[in-house]
C-alpha cells in the first residue's frame, strides 16, 4: 500500500480526457509517451509538473492508463541478459481507457464516472483512503476529525506500525475534497478548473458554516449496467459458466459491493437491480433460496457493461 502520489490535487474537470487523447494519439502515431513529465506534455495538458504526476496518478487508480515493457525479440538468453533494464516503458491505456477514448472521450456521461468511482474505491494499494472510506467508515455524519482519527486507527492497524499523520491527513483530505458538494452553495467562478466531477455523483455533502459532512445511504439514479460493472470490478459473487449469484445482503453490506460503493440502502439496491430488467442483456432477477434473498444475472466483463451503456444511449464509435 502506498500515500499520496495525487499531490493532493483531486481529479480536475478535463484533466483524464485530456491525457487519454495525448496518449492514444501518441500510440496512434507509433510514439509512445515515455512519462506525463515532460515539457512537451505539460504544454499539451496545460499543467505544471505536480500536476503531470497527479494526472498520472489518477490514471492508474481509475484504472485507465497502465505502464508497459516491450517484449524483447527471441536474442537467446545472453542477448536477453544483455538488454536487461534497459527497455524503456511506455504508458498505454488499459482496455476500459481505449473504450472511453472510443466512445465517451471527453468523459461527458454519468456512467463514465460512476465506473470510474467503482474503480478507485476497489483500489487496494493506491487509494487507500477512498476504499476504507466507502467500504468500512460506519459513520454517515462527521467532521473532518473524525473521519482523519478512524482512518488513522484503521491505515495503522493494516500496516501494523505507526504512520505519519501529516500523509494521511493529506490523502483524507483530497478524498472529501474529490467527492463533496458544499451547502450553502459556493458561487463559481466559470473559468475555475478545480472543481472535481466526482462530486456530480452526490456522494457527500460538506455543510460548510457547520464543518460537518454528510453520507446518506438512498436510492440513486445510477445507470442500470452499473450494477452489473461494479460486481466485475469487485468479483463479487459465485459463477457458473456465464451467469453469477450473490445474496441480496452481500451485494447491499460486504466490502466492494455496489450498496457499500454507491452508498444504497435496501431500497435503492431493490431499485438498481430492477431497473436492469427492462434489458434482457443485463438483467438481474431476485430469486428465493432457502428463505434468503438472491440476485442472478450475467457474468460479463467491465468493458461489456460499458459497451452496452453506451450502445443504449446512442453514444458514437470513434
Amino acid at each position: 500500500m502506498r500515500f499520496g502520489g495525487h499531490e493532493t490535487f483531486p481529479i480536475r474537470l478535463g484533466w483524464l480526457s485530456k491525457a487519454l487523447i495525448l496518449i492514444d494519439k501518441a500510440s496512434q502515431q507509433q510514439q509512445p509517451l515515455r512519462a506525463l513529465d515532460s515539457v512537451e506534455v505539460f504544454d499539451a495538458l496545460g499543467v505544471g509538473r505536480n500536476m503531470a504526476k497527479s494526472i498520472w496518478h489518477w490514471l492508474q487508480v481509475t484504472r485507465l492508463a497502465e505502464k508497459a515493457v516491450p517484449e524483447l525479440p527471441a536474442l537467446g538468453e545472453t542477448a536477453v541478459e544483455t538488454h536487461k533494464g534497459k527497455r524503456e516503458q511506455s504508458i498505454r491505456l488499459t482496455a476500459l481507457g481505449r473504450l472511453l477514448v472510443r466512445r465517451d472521450r471527453y468523459l461527458q456521461r454519468v456512467g463514465s464516472w460512476w465506473a470510474l468511482h467503482a474503480n478507485i474505491v476497489s483500489q487496494r494499494d493506491a487509494a487507500l483512503a477512498w476504499r476504507w472510506f466507502f467500504n468500512d467508515f460506519p459513520r454517515t455524519r462527521f467532521d473532518r476529525g473524525h473521519c482523519l482519527d478512524e482512518f488513522a486507527h484503521y491505515a495503522q492497524r493494516e500496516f501494523k506500525r505507526k504512520l505519519s499523520l501529516t500523509t494521511l491527513s493529506r490523502d483524507v483530505s483530497c478524498m472529501l475534497a474529490s467527492y463533496s458538494r458544499t451547502v450553502p452553495v459556493e458561487v463559481d467562478d466559470p473559468e475555475n478548473a478545480s472543481h472535481c466531477p466526482l462530486s456530480e455523483l452526490n456522494l457527500l455533502v460538506h455543510f460548510r458554516d457547520a464543518a460537518m459532512y454528510e453520507r446518506g445511504f438512498r436510492s440513486r439514479s445510477i445507470p442500470p449496467e452499473l450494477f452489473g460493472y461494479s460486481l466485475a470490478v469487485a468479483q463479487l459473487g459465485s459463477f457458473a459458466e456465464d451467469s453469477i449469484q450473490l445474496s441480496f445482503n452481500d451485494a447491499l453490506v460486504v466490502s466492494g459491493s455496489p450498496g457499500r460503493i454507491f452508498a444504497l440502502d435496501a431500497e435503492g439496491l431493490a431499485a438498481l437491480v430492477s431497473s436492469t430488467s427492462s434489458h434482457s442483456a443485463i438483467a438481474f432477477r431476485e430469486l428465493m433460496h432457502g428463505g434468503e434473498r438472491v440476485l442472478e444475472g450475467p457474468a460479463r466483463t467491465e468493458v461489456f457493461w460499458l459497451n452496452h451503456y453506451f450502445d443504449r444511449l446512442g453514444a458514437t464509435k470513434e
